[in-house]
Order: C-alpha cells, then sequence, then structure tokens
C-alpha cells in the first residue's frame, strides 16, 4: 500500500511538472518561432554586421578622415592612413572626397575654398562649355584603399576619382558596408591623373557606423 502511495505520489509530482513546463511553453509562446528567435540572437540568422551591431554596447554614426596633401605640378602616388578606434569595429556605408586647394589659381581668389572635381562632373564640364569660363581649382585623381589588418585590396584597378563626387551621383557607395576590425589601418592611395595647378589637400571620408564594444565608466 505504501509503495503504491509512494508511485502515485511520484505521477502526481510528475504531472505538477509537465504543467509547470506547459506554462514556461505557453509564455514563450510558439515553440518554433521561440526557437527561430533563439537562433536569431545567437548570430545564426544575422549577418556579420547585424550579429555585430546587435552585441555591441552601443552604435553610432563616424567619419574617418584621411587627410592627403597633393604637390602643385606632381602626378605621384601618395598615401594616406587611418587608423579604426579600439572601442569596436567600423562599417564603412560610403566614401566621399573633398578638395581644398592651399593656393590661388590665377589670382581667382579661391585658396581654401573647396575645388571641384574631375573634369567628368557634369557641372564642371557644362561650366566650362556653356559659360567658356575657367574651372579653377579642380583635382582629377585615382583612389584606392587597403585593409591593413587582411592586407586585403578593396578593388581589382584603381578606382576612377570621377565616382566620388559628382552632381548626379553623391559619394561612392559600398553596398552591405565595408567591415573594419578594432585598430584596423586603412591605407589610402591617391594618384593624380593630371598635375594639380596649385597644392591643396584631398580629404577622403569614410561614413558610417561605429560599434562600442565597452562603453566608458
Amino acid at each position: 500500500m505504501a509503495e503504491e502511495k509512494s508511485m502515485f505520489d511520484r505521477v502526481s509530482d510528475l504531472t505538477v511538472a509537465v504543467r509547470k513546463m506547459s506554462d514556461v511553453l505557453k509564455k514563450l509562446g510558439n515553440p518554433e518561432e521561440a526557437m527561430s528567435r533563439l537562433a536569431t540572437l545567437e548570430g545564426k540568422r544575422l549577418s556579420f554586421r547585424q550579429y555585430t551591431e546587435a552585441k555591441a554596447s552601443a552604435t553610432y554614426p563616424f567619419n574617418y578622415i584621411a587627410a592627403i596633401a597633393l604637390a602643385a605640378g606632381a602626378t605621384n602616388r601618395i598615401q594616406g592612413n587611418i587608423t579604426i578606434s579600439q572601442k569596436g569595429w567600423f562599417f564603412a556605408d560610403r566614401v566621399f572626397a573633398s578638395y581644398l586647394p592651399s593656393a590661388d589659381a590665377g589670382g581667382a581668389g579661391t585658396a581654401n575654398m573647396w575645388g571641384p572635381l574631375a573634369r567628368s562632373n557634369p557641372y564642371i564640364a557644362g561650366a566650362g562649355a556653356i559659360a567658356a569660363a575657367q574651372v579653377v581649382n579642380q583635382v582629377n585623381f585615382f583612389l584606392e584603399y587597403y585593409d591593413g589588418r587582411t592586407q586585403q585590396a578593396r578593388q581589382n584597378l584603381p578606382i576612377p576619382g570621377d565616382i566620388l563626387y559628382r552632381t548626379d551621383h553623391d559619394g561612392f557607395i559600398l553596398p552591405g558596408g565595408d567591415a573594419f576590425g578594432p585598430n584596423a589601418n586603412i591605407a589610402v592611395f591617391v594618384t593624380p591623373t593630371v598635375a594639380p595647378v596649385n597644392a591643396g589637400v584631398l580629404y577622403i571620408t569614410f561614413n558610417g557606423i561605429q560599434c562600442h564594444d565597452v562603453l566608458p565608466q
């Protein structure tokens, strides 16, 4: 009799445990959906960027800029460098170029005023053809950049500088974002196709999202 009662108690306890488990599963919802959410959280269905941004302590828009000095009358290949923050990964979404001549062109008063990029820019071409006006302090160039962490070039041939800024297309888009790890070095190279009339600085801006893995106290 005692043995039967013991068996009854065990069955009763098991029934209670199953009911409690059932309540827990109901709170989770559809088991398949719960497993799907779990898989997503584990990164199994996320891209590397989505997973990295999701687990970061914070993410925010950020710009890394390489300032490359161009000498007057020279077409040599020049290197600039960017070092990614040690705080986390950076995902570059777009690259911009801006040119700031440091001297006037023929007394035109354009020193330290942003100059036009590339003769193929429709606005520049139109200014020369329609207004018959000389477009001063323009710069034409090729761009290259490399991820120093992986020693990987981001192009098979130098990138034409005219796609970095045009009035019909703004910036050079990086589909899905280009991922650079903490402390990575981005080596940026510029090669003028025509020697600049005046010295100046070409600013190459990488615009994207910075992940911050450890927030300062």
